[in-house]
């Protein structure tokens, strides 16, 4: 299971957690024309769709049935295994650039470049808006106990929410 991925200049990192049968996680490394070094226990594609449109984010609940794809200035729900689309969260005025399940999987916090930190359960009802970064929001993310969604913009910003 990827736990997270970041680029930073030309380089991937991907962190990978231990999963069933799985003592430890480990994290996959590149630069742009390296390949990634991968860890025991790789997995080649389970499935794949085309979208008509640039998925911008992507990741999966908690549970592993359902991925979340910041899809032009909305949010899609697919199941894994099929990518059969669930629900479509609307609210956003501009591209989604990330997505973040807590650790239920009962809300998702969705990035964009409007500025806008939405909040979403997962039949797709908006709980709320968080304003208050004045550029693109870049990254959303928990913190461990659940009770706060933190906030990366291009307004040099990072904001924390009590969200809990």
């Amino acid at each position: 299971r990827v736990a997270s991925a970041c680029v930073t200049g030309a380089r991937l990192r991907v962190d990978v957690q231990g999963g069933e049968g799985d003592e430890d996680g480990g994290s996959w490394m590149g630069a742009a024309g390296e390949g990634l070094l991968k860890p025991q226990g790789y997995t080649p594609l389970l499935s794949s769709i085309d979208f008509a449109r640039i998925i911008q984010c992507v990741t999966f609940s908690p549970d592993g049935n359902n991925i979340a794809c910041g899809v032009g200035s909305s949010v899609e729900l697919r199941s894994e295994h099929t990518m059969e689309l669930k629900g479509v969260m609307k609210g956003h005025s501009q591209n989604v650039y990330s997505v973040a399940w807590n650790h239920a999987g009962s809300l998702l916090p969705s990035g964009s470049i409007d500025g806008t930190v939405r909040l979403w359960t997962p039949d797709g009802k908006e709980m709320g808006t968080l304003r208050g970064h004045s550029d693109w929001v870049k990254c959303v993310a928990w913190s461990p106990d659940g009770e706060f969604v933190a906030s990366a913009s291009d307004d040099k910003t990072v904001k924390i929410w009590k969200v809990a």
